[in-house]
């Protein structure tokens, strides 16, 4: 048991100094517009606890972005709408999926540790931005 809680110590330290703060809220000078804008799978910030654990290279993890969704919607700040933006990308943390909507069977070892990490990471958004985009 002391090792998953050292793992966790780990990845929780690595969240909050890498992750803090987990969204970018791009406001503009006056909103004008009764439009939220919320780009949550183009994070690009990936931990390195994370990215030392998984199996497979930054570059097929990057796959899984809605690639710079945040860029191409900052214009809209100009036009009197908010921009809301994950920091954390999609293969960390999917803040659209509830985490009993993943099937367990799809992940190697999700019964043991693994889900152990992913309620931690949901505890950690769910502390951070309660109000998911």
């Amino acid at each position: 048991m002391r090792r998953l809680s050292t793992t966790l110590e780990i990845e929780t330290a690595g969240i909050d100094a890498e992750l803090t703060p987990p969204i970018s809220i791009l406001r503009p000078v006056r909103q004008t517009v009764p439009i939220i804008f919320c780009s949550a799978h183009s994070g690009r910030v990936y931990p390195k606890h994370f990215l030392a654990m998984s199996r497979l290279g930054p570059l097929t993890l990057r796959r899984s972005e809605d690639a710079f969704v945040d860029l191409l919607f900052q214009s809209a700040v100009n036009l009197g709408a908010p921009l809301l933006a994950a920091r954390f990308p999609r293969a960390y943390l999917d803040v659209n999926r509830e985490p009993n909507e993943l099937d367990p069977r799809l992940i190697d070892g999700f019964a043991g540790q693994c889900q152990h990490a992913v309620g931690a990471r949901c505890r950690w958004a769910r502390h951070h931005s309660p109000d998911r985009c």
